[in-house]
Formats: C-alpha cells, structure tokens, sequence
C-alpha cells in the first residue's frame, strides 16, 4: 500500500478546480523537446492481415447506409451496414503515415492476441489503400464514459454501478497484462459503455505496447520507452523519459478513470508538464472529497489512493487490485 498522507478533501495539488467542464480543453498535445503527448481518437479493433485495396473508393463501394459520424484532419468515422450480410459496422479511416504505420500493425496484432477477451472491441478486417489505413469493427452499442459523464451533467456515478463498471475493466486489462499488453491510452473516451446495462468495452489499443517474454514467463520484467497517452491520465513517471512499467502506467490511468467516475471530476489539472515534474518531485499527495454531502466508501477511497500512489513500485497490479476489499465485498449488482 502506498501512503502519501492522503486528504479526504479535494483540492486540486497543481492549482485550480479540476471540473470535467474543462478536461476537453486540457484534452490537446502536451509537448516537450522531442515527444508528445496528443490523445488519440476512440475506435476498436482485432483481427486478420490487412488487405491492399486498390482506392478508398472501393472501400466504401462494400457498404451500404454509409454515415459519417466522426472526422477530423487525420481520420474519419463511420456507420456502415455489410452488403453482404446485413452487419452493422464501424469503419474507420486513418491517414496513411510512415510515423502512425507501426502503431496501427502493433494495435492490430494486441487485438489478435485479446481476440477472447470479454470486452475488448473486435477488429474485422483491416484494409491499405495507396493514401489510407482502414479499420473495419463490430459495432458496440452505447456511449463512452465521457459521454456518459456529460448527459447527466457530471453528476458522479453510484458507487455500486462505479463498482461494477471497475470490475469489468480490471478483469479486462488483468487478462490483457497477463498476455504482455498494455492499453497505454486508458481514459473515458476508451471505454465505451451500455447505460442501460452498465456493460462495458474498451476500444483504441493504437498507443499498447507488447511484451512477448511476459506471455511465456509471467514474473518477466517488462520496461518500456514509448512516452504517450493523454495529458490528464498519464502516470507522473512517464514524464522522466526513463523506462518504466507499462503495467503500473495503466493502474494510474485507470485510478484517474475510476476517480472521475466517482466524484465527478478529475484529481488533477495539469497545465503544462512542468506540473507534473513539480508533482513527482515533491511526492504531493492527490486528495479526495465528498461531493454535496454524498459519501465515498473508505474502502473504495483506499483502492484510489493506492492506484493513484506517486511511486509505481508501491502501486498495485490490475491483478492485486482485483484482491482488493472494495472490490471484494461487492454491493448490489446487475448480472451482464
């Protein structure tokens, strides 16, 4: 357990509230000399070799009922039904770039690998033409959590439904670490989520990064230099540039998620990265609070504050968390 003299009162360590309101503004690349932190943007994956198309033309030519319902300079979204078999899909299409070319092949081949996994968002086909990357998905019904968040004004979730949505991640990114993956990139706009039924499932493995070893021998050390992921989730020991565990990075994403699904709001806004190697340095403590009077369990504040510790050495693995008595001693939940 990682004691960092916690507060059970929030006030934001680098100054500032740290209302959700303000997080899409905060969500923008955090640069230094020679990395960047950008967020990427959500979608899923899994499966097969990609496939040489001839033009994007002949891509869509597939699909029927095609609907944008996503864009940007780098890539668009849509909703397409299969000709062929009915299907409703997801395509996505990405801007072919040398720099993103080795990412897309290391997502695609994670979801190969996590193919079983309950949760984990199924890639159908992946398709090259001369100028784009395409990724071709199941559809998943529901919002992302953010989304969530925002319909219901931020009010912060219930602790049991908080509970059951954490449950299903850990399981997930347990099985994931057991496997030599990690997410990288774990936040609200990953998840993805059925209001009706709390039933969640986690998208965009493009920033993961891949231990063989680790599948074969379990206790393998397993370091690494890949320095991304969004600016209000990134563990505090990325920012040394130094190797570092992917798994325990992905713990502190997850607190961050968790965190806001509980109260509302993130425990940190971070201005810029000197924040956050003023952070490290001095070990501040990230604190808590309750929210108009409505109380936080000490065992679910325990399981924060040890997801959240400063030294990854002393926070948890996704599979001792799972041990953890908050999620242990469960309340009432839906059976999905």
């Amino acid at each position: 357990m990682c004691s960092n003299g916690v507060s059970e009162r929030a006030v934001n360590p680098v100054g500032g509230q740290c209302g959700m309101r303000q997080f899409k503004k905060m969500s923008i690349s955090l640069a230094w000399e020679t990395n960047a932190i950008t967020p990427p943007e959500p979608y899923s994956h899994r499966n097969s070799d990609s496939m040489l198309v001839a033009d994007d033309t002949n891509v869509l030519e597939r699909y029927a009922d095609v609907r944008s319902i996503n864009s940007s300079t780098e890539h668009q979204v849509y909703t397409v039904t299969d000709k062929s078999t009915g299907e409703q899909l997801i395509v996505k299409k990405i801007q072919r770039d040398d720099s993103i070319k080795d990412r897309i092949a290391n997502e695609t081949s994670a979801l190969k690998d996590l193919v079983d996994v309950k949760g984990v968002a199924l890639l159908r086909a992946s398709l090259v033409t001369p100028s784009s990357f395409w990724l071709v998905f199941n559809r998943i019904e529901g919002i992302d959590l953010f989304q969530f968040l925002e319909d219901r004004a931020f009010e912060p979730m219930h602790e049991d439904d908080a509970k059951i949505v954490c449950i299903q991640l850990l399981k997930i990114f347990c099985q994931a670490h057991e496997r030599g993956i990690s997410h990288g990139d774990i936040k609200l706009e990953n998840i993805m989520i059925e209001p009706d039924t709390l039933r969640v499932n986690v998208i965009d493995f493009e920033l993961c990064s891949i231990n063989l070893k680790r599948r074969k021998e379990k206790k393998a050390k397993w370091f690494c230099e890949n320095y991304s992921g969004t600016a209000q989730y990134i563990a505090p020991e990325i920012f040394s540039q130094r190797p570092y565990s992917p798994e325990k990075s992905d713990v502190w994403s997850l607190g961050i998620t968790l965190y806001a699904l509980l109260f509302g709001s993130f425990p940190l806004m971070l201005e810029d990265v000197a924040d956050v190697i003023d952070l490290e340095r001095h070990m501040t403590a990230i604190q808590f609070e309750t929210i108009e009077g409505r109380e936080v369990s000490s065992h679910a504040k325990d399981m924060l504050k040890a997801m959240l510790c400063l030294d990854p050495d002393k926070r948890p693995t996704m599979e001792e968390l799972l041990r953890y008595p908050w999620v242990v001693k469960r309340g009432q939940e839906r059976s999905l």
